[in-house]
């Protein structure tokens, strides 16, 4: 299986990709003299390449004096080759929004979500073995650097970690060219397979349909803050919903989208009641955020529909509503922290082994709230109720 896998690269890549591994797991760590390597055939499995691959590459560094083998004991370590401890310099691609009197609660949630991922980085940083450098580039006053920014910093840092999918593929390629590895949040698009993490975006869109559908919901809606051609992410969920819908295989069912443009409060509820106006009226309404959600729930009050008696609704954001018209909204928890200790685990990884890819990860996102979610639904959302809040089993 492992030379069939292989038969799809090309052979130099494979090559380097093994000879970098070595390199890194056993030349360049703290290994005293003598330590014995795993088997040739259980390094050809944990890299997806065939013995004779790996055999090569462990006989080229026999001839380099690194390593000996002895028949029928295995292969040992004869000397290290430890690279210099220096400064690790990483790029982030978001800043700290500006304080700023525009966008209100949305530049609010904004700055917390960023802060919350940074403080993940920066805990993760004090772990590393060596010095982490958080590299200020040049922002937008949103916070967003540029692709321009970016490729400029790529000969200065010794990695970087994108936090919005709104890059185009020339910043990888600048950062490949050179050496330096990316780490990205979010998919590409739907065929990535490497060098991410995201929190995923199929398990709990296929629960919140499976929840809707089981307990007598037909219309459903998907309330984006931009339109689908432009999120990897977005899509994902789509097809996961249209997964579910399809399987069950009832002509009733019906699944509309909308394209509310943005995260905030006030776009929610203008989506919602254009999509009320055309005569739609949805019974269970999944938003890509929380603040869309909270919008949504005006224009469904405003109209004289209860939630979540008609009409059910989620967000999709995790943020503390304690300030809110719907504190304990139904809403998906984005574990923020562990989403920031994760990327910069990843890109440490990657520099490590001299930008060898590493497979993608997807981080779960347990639900939180319930009260705009009936109680039959919460149960299958995971969520029980106790007295008059709601929390996570």
């Amino acid at each position: 299986m492992n030379e069939v896998l292989e038969q799809q690269q090309s052979p130099g890549r494979v090559s380097e990709k093994v000879r970098r591994y070595l390199e890194t797991e056993f030349l360049v760590r703290d290994h005293v003299v003598g330590t014995r390597l795993p088997t040739v055939r259980d390094i050809a499995s944990l890299m997806k390449v065939s013995f004779p691959t790996v055999q090569a590459e462990i006989q080229r560094l026999v001839k380099d004096g690194y390593l000996r083998t002895e028949i029928g004991n295995g292969t040992f370590l004869v000397r290290s080759r430890k690279p210099q401890q220096g400064t690790l310099h990483v790029a982030l691609s978001q800043k700290l929004p500006e304080e700023s009197s525009e966008g209100g609660r949305y530049k609010n949630y904004q700055k917390l979500w960023t802060q919350r991922v940074y403080g993940g980085i920066l805990s993760r940083a004090l772990e590393c073995p060596r010095p982490v450098a958080l590299t200020q580039l040049a922002a937008g006053i949103d916070g967003k650097v540029s692709s321009e920014t970016l490729i400029e910093a790529a000969d200065k840092v010794d990695g970087a970690i994108l936090l919005w999918s709104g890059y185009g593929r020339e910043v990888d390629e600048a950062y490949q060219a050179q050496g330096k590895p990316l780490v990205h949040f979010n998919l590409q698009d739907e065929m990535a397979t490497a060098n991410f993490v995201a929190f995923d975006p199929k398990s709990a869109m296929k629960r919140c349909t499976e929840a809707a559908m089981q307990t007598g919901r037909k219309r459903f809606l998907l309330l984006l803050s931009s339109k689908l051609q432009d999120e990897p992410n977005y899509r994902l969920r789509y097809q996961a919903m249209m997964y579910v819908l399809r399987m069950e295989k009832n002509p009733h069912l019906a699944l509309q989208l909308s394209d509310a443009k943005s995260y905030k409060i006030q776009d929610g509820k203008v989506a919602m009641q254009s999509i009320l106006e055309t005569g739609y009226r949805p019974d269970f309404v999944i938003c890509s955020g929380d603040l869309l959600a909270l919008g949504a729930i005006e224009a469904l009050q405003k109209k004289g529909l209860r939630v979540p008696d008609d009409v059910s609704v989620i967000g999709g954001s995790g943020f503390d509503l304690e300030r809110e018209s719907w504190p304990e909204l139904t809403r998906t928890q984005q574990p923020l922290e562990i989403l920031g200790r994760e990327l910069l685990s990843m890109l440490w990884r990657r520099i490590e082994l001299k930008g060898v890819e590493l497979p993608g990860m997807f981080l779960e996102t347990p639900f939180r709230g319930g009260a705009s979610t009936r109680p039959e639904e919460n149960v299958i959302l995971g969520l029980a109720a106790t007295g008059e809040e709601w929390i996570e089993e």
